[in-house]
């Protein structure tokens, strides 16, 4: 009835902003998720108000709501409270992944250590999502530092499934580097 509500002009958006968010504290996870989902449509995301504190704690939750809570808070452009969750080493792995996605989109220099340090943590999981992430990366103009780029080398070597193009344009201004990979690894 929000929706409709909303269309017919007979509930202004802050104050269905301010229900949504109120919504957030429900117990059932269904309607947890479509509050969060809501809260991602373009007349919310209008509304500067962003119940980050109230996401965030959704991040604990079963994980459906996790994940809205994750795509909701990018949308909201509140990216910065995803980064603890990704170098915690006992967060669930799927949801790390999630981030790392987010970040592909949303991160800027500052993301690239973060993404790069939670591929290394488990190559085989993390790297195919982190070399994703750190190319969708590099096409929005952020380059990895060199010592970045020497992980990035080594991520590819040790996993699976990573195409050797998208490496190549991830290290690209690092040449050097890949030279002197492509060195140690034959010896």
């Amino acid at each position: 009835y929000l929706d409709a509500a909303l269309r017919l002009g007979c509930l202004r958006p802050s104050v269905a902003h301010e229900l949504l968010v109120q919504l957030l504290d429900s117990s059932n996870d269904v309607v947890v998720v479509e509050a969060t989902r809501r809260l991602r449509a373009c007349w919310a995301t209008l509304i500067p108000d962003c119940p980050q504190a109230r996401l965030l704690a959704l991040l604990g939750r079963e994980w459906q709501v996790a994940r809205e809570a994750v795509s909701t808070l990018a949308a909201r452009g509140a990216i910065e409270g995803l980064v603890p969750l990704l170098e915690d080493d006992g967060a669930d792995t799927y949801l790390q992944r999630a981030c790392m996605e987010v970040l592909a989109e949303k991160g800027d220099e500052r993301h690239v250590r973060v993404v790069v340090e939670r591929a290394l943590s488990d190559l085989l999981f993390f790297g195919p999502t982190a070399m994703k992430t750190l190319l969708t990366l590099r096409r929005r103009g952020i380059v990895c530092s060199r010592d970045e780029a020497v992980a990035v080398f080594g991520i590819y070597i040790e996993s699976t499934g990573i195409d050797a193009d998208d490496v190549a344009e991830v290290l690209s201004p690092h040449l050097g580097v890949c030279i002197e990979g492509i060195s140690v690894v034959q010896a």
